[in-house]
């Protein structure tokens, strides 16, 4: 399943995107498989050779699912990086707290999970943490 959070309200090409990635994954894993054959051996044979593994894994990425996740709406054109960072902390600490369930997870109302003040915060944590690790680094 693909998740997509955006702090700018668009689809944006990701159903493509993910059709790209999903395509990707695939190749990646027969080439995975393909590894343990000598490199004169053709991509098809080595894949011929794995079939039910690749074929198992082609059917689980082929119903991979795609959803856009409304959340909070960025008041400024600068802050998409800490957006993310902050929606990726959020949503990291609610798996740690309560596991995954995409049903609850799609019946909340993201739209208002922060404000920009906690955006701010964020922002400002951030720089001064990148300021330490200067400070660490060039002491």
């Amino acid at each position: 399943m693909f998740l997509k959070y955006d702090s700018i309200d668009g689809d944006h090409g990701f159903h493509e995107v993910v059709g790209q990635m999903v395509q990707y994954l695939k190749l990646r894993y027969v080439k995975l498989h393909w590894s343990m054959f000598d490199d004169r051996v053709a991509l098809d044979d080595a894949a011929r050779a794995n079939m039910p593994a690749i074929a198992k894994f082609e059917e689980a990425m082929n119903s991979c699912e795609s959803y856009i996740i409304r959340c909070p709406l960025q008041e400024n054109a600068y802050d998409c990086g800490v957006y993310m960072l902050h929606t990726m902390d959020l949503v990291c600490a609610m798996v740690q707290r309560e596991g995954f369930s995409y049903e609850t997870h799609m019946r909340q109302d993201h739209s208002k999970w922060y404000i920009q003040a906690d955006i701010d915060a964020k922002r400002h944590f951030l720089a001064n943490m990148v300021l330490e690790i200067d400070t660490y680094v060039c002491d």
